[in-house]
């Protein structure tokens, strides 16, 4: 779980509202969007640090079957998108904010990669131009979590 979030501040000028939280929500499945069928199970650390950064953040997160693509690791994955949900475009100061918050936790769960802004960072301490692995999805919209 992230640090006591009375402890973290908080400096975001951008005012989402929080009008698509997804907590609560935890078995539904929406068939055929984009790359997997959209759903909100995840294992429940991951759930814990999804419900906190969706309260601080006011971001709407999904993961989706299969997710990321190839890799079957959906339970550990997550994406952070505006508050309307898989597609609408998070906002970039609330993409860096949610970024630094959980790249920056010393506590679990622990990041295997993360992947936003074009730049992928992974467990081995490396950074990688994501657009040269998959040019079709850099993250410029979203931001990626993928935990061990």
């Amino acid at each position: 779980m992230l640090a006591n979030p009375l402890l973290s501040p908080r400096s975001l000028v951008v005012n989402y509202t929080k009008s698509n939280q997804v907590e609560g929500r935890g078995k539904e499945i929406v068939v055929g969007e984009g790359r997997g069928a959209t759903h909100y199970n995840w294992r429940p650390d991951v759930r814990a640090l999804v419900n906190y950064i969706q309260y601080w953040y006011s971001t709407a997160a999904n993961t989706y079957y299969n997710h990321p693509t190839g890799w079957w690791l959906d339970d550990v994955s997550v994406d952070f998108w505006s508050p309307w949900g898989r597609g609408s475009p998070i906002h970039p100061y609330v993409g860096d904010a949610i970024w630094n918050d959980v790249f920056y936790d010393p506590n679990p769960p622990w990041i295997r990669w993360v992947i936003w802004r074009g730049w992928m960072w992974d467990w081995t301490d490396t950074w990688t131009w994501y657009p040269d692995i998959d040019p079709s999805d850099a993250h410029f919209d979203h931001v990626h979590f993928t935990f061990w």
